[in-house]
């Protein structure tokens, strides 16, 4: 089954760009730069539900997006939820 964004994920998001294993999101709220990353894995729950492999995958892409990010903000912090 292909990967689908959830329909409200998707309203209040606007596509940032696409990694090889997930989808950078920034939140329309902007109050805050929020970025979300959202593995392109379709039915995945947990982080840790996914191969060893995707999750090093995942945790780089995390690692590149929190780069980004520090050098445009200076107080920024990486919160991981599901």
């Amino acid at each position: 089954m292909p990967f689908s964004l959830h329909p409200q994920l998707a309203k209040d998001t606007d596509v940032l760009g696409h990694f090889p294993l997930s989808i950078a999101l920034l939140h329309k709220d902007s109050a805050v730069p929020w970025i979300i990353l959202v593995p392109k894995i379709e039915g995945l729950k947990e982080i840790h539900h996914m191969s060893v492999e995707n999750q090093q995958a995942f945790m780089q892409e995390s690692q590149v997006v929190m780069e980004a990010l520090e050098s445009l903000f200076s107080q920024i912090s990486l919160t991981s939820a599901r």
